[in-house]
């Protein structure tokens, strides 16, 4: 653009464009990934119901041990260690009553973290990052 058009714009401060890259592409993947987590990918109903607990009770005890530190990690808002473990059971050997109540588990918690995300919780954006570089 000719300099004389730009002369009567504001003037903004200079932003380094890879801050600025991270920074759209972490609020890009925050917000698609919370609107696909909120949509339930077009199941009724979310969340856990009283019998998908009940799914990993006769699970072998490794996938059982995994699936408690997937819920007690994200009880104690460790987003990172809840993801890493998420993660985990996807790689298992699952019954179908394992792997929908891991989806259902894992849309939940991917709603609660990008929401913690948004508001800047420090250990909710580690978390979104380590996704992120999984990808």
């Amino acid at each position: 653009m000719p300099h004389d058009v730009l002369a009567g714009w504001v003037k903004l401060p200079v932003i380094q464009m890879s801050t600025l890259r991270t920074n759209i592409s972490l609020w890009l993947l925050v917000s698609a990934l919370g609107i696909l987590s909120s949509s339930g990918c077009g199941k009724p109903g979310g969340g856990l119901s009283a019998a998908d607990p009940k799914a990993f009770d006769s699970a072998p005890p490794d996938i059982k041990q995994v699936w408690q530190q997937a819920l007690t990690a994200e009880a104690a808002t460790n987003y990172l260690d809840a993801v890493k473990a998420l993660k985990s059971l996807r790689s298992m050997q699952l019954n179908e009553a394992q792997f929908v109540a891991l989806q259902k588990e894992a849309a939940d918690f991917n709603q609660r973290l990008f929401a913690a995300a948004e508001k800047n919780d420090p250990a909710a954006v580690e978390a979104v990052k380590f996704m992120r570089s999984q990808r």
